[in-house]
């Protein structure tokens, strides 16, 4: 690895990729965005951002600039349900985005590239079975990635969520949710909540995909190496095979265990109306992958810290 690494980060301005973008700063990556051509980019001191017009000259030219040694892509539109006019943005967002970056990474060596993907893409444990049509788009995105895996030698990992949680999520999701409505004292209409969940905290999730990228960069270059002569080391591969993890917590609790669990964290009740609300159409009842967990990694932060650091912080 070069003394500096660089990435470049799709989707760093939404919520897991600003938590990502904060980290590789922090561990002294140089870290450019690629943001909608228009739009706010990253405000993170010392982060580049740079305009994506949907085109892939625009990606080129990105590439061209940065030439960076890891590509985080986690831009996405995430609808859990959609209506037909949404199809377009869904495709451009989840397939057309990452195949023209795919098709860019080309002009510049290849470099490694690691995709963040969602456990939606195989509801119940299939080893396809979208749970709507954004997972839909989520693995036809994969689909594509094999084929530049295996036809151009594309180093590439996916890296399959849960459901994840952290400090100012403007989501909506579920943990900030449930603990907003107890400050604020207003009842909460929801499922019955039998659905298990694994939760993860966003800081676990930019410190796993890190560990993807510093493993990567080791293996990549050694087998560039060893192309040119070298030998290879013990355990890096001379091809580049897409490999799928998935990153579980270690604990999964229904949401009424969770709510419990909220409960007794800040000493006081949520008020609940359960069944109050259907649960959705394929709704997930039990977090299953049938992807590998990631290996020799673990979450850092336990679910107790995390919720009671946010109840904490939302708390007046």
């Amino acid at each position: 690895m070069t003394e500096t690494n660089r990435a470049l980060v799709t989707g760093g301005t939404g919520y897991l990729g600003s938590r990502l973008v904060r980290r590789l700063r922090a561990d002294g990556w140089a870290v450019a965005v690629l943001v909608p051509a228009g739009s706010a980019g990253s405000s993170l001191a010392g982060v580049k951002n740079h305009g994506y017009d949907g085109s892939l000259a625009s990606l080129q030219t990105v590439l061209g600039t940065e030439r960076p040694d890891c590509v985080f892509h986690l831009a996405t539109l995430f609808l859990a349900q959609h209506r037909a006019d949404d199809i377009p943005a869904l495709i451009a967002a989840n397939v057309t985005l990452g195949a023209q970056l795919l098709e860019a990474l080309a002009d510049i060596n290849r470099p490694p590239l690691i995709n963040v993907a969602t456990s939606w893409q195989t509801m119940d444990g299939s080893a396809y079975r979208p749970a709507n049509l954004y997972a839909a788009t989520k693995q036809a995105f994969v689909d594509i990635l094999r084929y530049y895996v295996d036809a151009c030698e594309q180093p590439a990992v996916s890296v399959h969520l849960f459901d994840t949680y952290g400090p100012d999520d403007p989501r909506g999701k579920l943990v900030s949710a449930l603990i907003k409505a107890m400050t604020d004292g207003k009842a909460l209409e929801l499922s019955p909540g039998e659905q298990r969940l694994d939760l993860m905290h966003a800081d676990d999730v930019a410190d796993a995909l890190l560990t993807v990228a510093h493993r990567m960069l080791n293996t990549v270059s050694a087998s560039r190496r060893w192309q040119h002569g070298d030998c290879l080391p013990d355990g890096a591969l001379p091809s580049h095979p897409l490999h799928d993890y998935a990153l579980r917590s270690g604990r999964t609790l229904s949401l009424r265990e969770l709510v419990a669990l909220i409960e007794r964290l800040a000493g006081r009740p949520l008020t609940v109306r359960w069944g109050a609300r259907a649960y959705r159409p394929r709704e997930i009842m039990s977090p299953l992958s049938p992807h590998p967990s990631l290996p020799d990694w673990a979450p850092k932060i336990a679910l107790e810290t995390g919720i009671t650091d946010l109840i904490k912080s939302q708390t007046p």
